[in-house]
């Protein structure tokens, strides 16, 4: 999934080199400002598709291990 994700952001790259040279004046860090773009919208879409899903999993786990509640 993250790779998916990393493949649909790439076209990212060109956008964030074109904007941020002008305004840093620096090649280098535009250049690798691009490459690391698609990463991290990668990596958040990951997060916001799998992070919901696995905290309802761990939530079920834990109502299912606990012990039950004696009352009286």
């Amino acid at each position: 999934m993250l790779r998916l994700a990393i493949q649909a952001a790439l076209p990212l790259r060109p956008v964030v080199r074109e904007l941020l040279e002008p305004a840093t004046g620096n090649v280098f860090a535009a250049y690798y400002a691009g490459i690391l773009a698609p990463v991290v919208v990668g990596v958040l879409i990951t997060a916001v598709r799998v992070l919901p899903v696995a905290c309802t999993a761990f939530a079920v786990l834990h109502g299912r291990l606990r012990p039950p509640v004696r009352r009286g």
